[in-house]
């Protein structure tokens, strides 16, 4: 997808969750309609985004956005992402008809069209970096001691 020639554009509505979501980061260009809730729920099943998911939204949404995103799993309103590099265009109204008339125009372009994968990440800000390692760490302790006290559990048993 990302290779095509022809513009690739993502009209996301409603939901883009797990790889519906990483699905349209593989496209060139993204189109939003307002409401639509954003995540990479798998690691509420103990499980990391595996297709291209930590690799690409890091470089579309910033690399604090995309780690608290990554690490809690909870869905983010389009309207929240709309100021980063995640979506190309917010349509206000008829989302496939903007989305359409927004392919016609990038289209018409003769320059290659964006990969997110090229892009570079962007992180001015070490101590949300610090704060979001330590509540992956605080996350990481807790686990562990929940697999410790069933683990304690099953050998009384």
């Amino acid at each position: 997808m990302e290779s095509s020639t022809k513009p690739v554009v993502a009209a996301i509505h409603s939901v883009a969750m797990g790889g519906g979501l990483e699905l349209a980061l593989g496209a060139h260009y993204r189109v939003a309609s307002a409401g639509a809730q954003i995540a990479l729920p798998e690691v509420k099943l103990g499980l990391l985004p595996g297709a291209g998911g930590t690799q690409r939204l890091p470089r579309a949404v910033g690399l604090e956005t995309a780690l608290d995103m990554i690490m809690s799993g909870a869905p983010v309103l389009s309207e929240k992402l709309a100021g980063t590099g995640l979506f190309d265009h917010m349509a206000e109204g008829d989302l496939l008809g903007e989305a359409i008339t927004f392919a016609q125009k990038v289209g018409a372009q003769s320059d290659p069209h964006p990969k997110v994968r090229d892009r570079t990440i962007k992180h001015s800000n070490a101590e949300g970096l610090s704060s979001s390692r330590a509540t992956a760490s605080r996350r990481s302790r807790r686990t562990s001691r929940r697999r410790s006290n069933v683990s304690t559990r099953w050998k009384r048993a």
